[in-house]
């Protein structure tokens, strides 16, 4: 079987790139990308059945050429996980173009599955509550920044192109993803080093956000599920039962690494400005029988072991 995953070189991309080859030995796992990262995907040189493509998809010609050569029978699209630093328009058209050009393409290559990767983002920011805002599959989509209407289009296209062309396509819509090999200038490497050096820590302007924490792991395996027993057409949520502000999320790496708790310098909260959304998991738990393996502080604990031996 050929796999081709598209956006295979970040973060999330190159986690489930090395979940693949390494649970399907006799796949072939080509990793679709403009870039890639060596550092992420440095176990996988030596891999009989890995293949990098460095590949623009926002060519539609290179990319029916492509499907045509390689007749994949599964794609995954991680592609507008990366952000182009060439500014917001240019990023929107690109990955627009791009899911566009890899549906298209699919429509007549024979796929046998298109999985599209989209975010909890594309809810939108739901207003302070005192309890939970809970978001099913069947939730309307809301924009809330400047990157949800890219997340939306591309999720939308995915699903339309099954609605009216029959395409075997299935979504997912995941939380807030950690794990090694995430971005070390974005959190939780970012408190780490501050922690380290006994730094004050001042938590981000949405510390009082709760948020859902998913280790990466767990995404892969949802992931494979949905790709080998999902039902074409349907949309899965895939989220952790760690539910935590992230300055509750400060405050256990700051424990995990044994320091003073007083770096972290928190503003005086009443409660009232909290907000908490959460994505209802029990479609995906009742028909594929997924429920994630890690909570919180183990698979942070194992991210901090894996940043401090790269830094060693």
């Amino acid at each position: 079987m050929k796999v081709i995953i598209a956006g295979g070189s970040g973060f999330m991309g190159s986690h489930f790139v090395q979940y693949m080859a390494g649970k399907y030995p006799e796949n072939q796992i080509i990793n679709l990308d403009i870039y890639e990262d060596r550092q992420k995907l440095r176990s996988m040189e030596d891999m009989a059945n890995y293949q990098f493509m460095k590949w623009n998809l926002t060519n539609r010609e290179a990319v029916f050429h492509l499907l045509d050569t390689v007749k994949p029978d599964i794609i995954i699209n991680f592609a507008q996980e990366q952000r182009d630093p060439c500014g917001m328009d240019s990023y929107a058209e690109k990955s627009e173009t791009a899911a566009i050009n890899l549906l298209d393409a699919c429509r007549t290559c024979g796929i046998r599955r298109y999985h599209h990767v989209s975010s909890e983002k594309i809810y939108g920011t739901c207003p302070p509550y005192h309890t939970p805002h809970i978001f099913t599959e069947e939730s309307p989509i809301a924009v809330s920044d400047a990157f949800s209407p890219v997340m939306t289009d591309a999720d939308l296209s995915a699903w339309m192109y099954h609605r009216f062309d029959g395409l075997p396509v299935t979504i997912s819509r995941c939380s807030k993803n950690y794990g090694p090999y995430c971005s070390q200038n974005e959190f939780p490497f970012t408190v780490v080093r501050k922690a380290l050096a006994e730094e004050t820590i001042i938590p981000e302007i949405d510390g009082e956000t709760i948020n859902g924490w998913l280790y990466v792991a767990d995404h892969c395996r949802a992931l494979d599920l949905i790709i080998n027993e999902g039902k074409d057409g349907e949309i899965y949520h895939i989220a952790s039962e760690s539910m935590l502000t992230k300055t509750e999320a400060v405050k256990t790496i700051v424990r995990i690494l044994n320091k003073p708790e007083d770096l972290v310098c928190c503003s005086k909260d009443n409660g009232n400005h909290k907000r908490q959304s959460v994505l209802d998991t029990s479609k995906i738990t009742q028909a594929l029988g997924w429920v994630p393996s890690y909570d919180f502080e183990t698979g942070l604990r194992k991210t901090i072991l894996w940043y401090m031996t790269q830094q060693n």
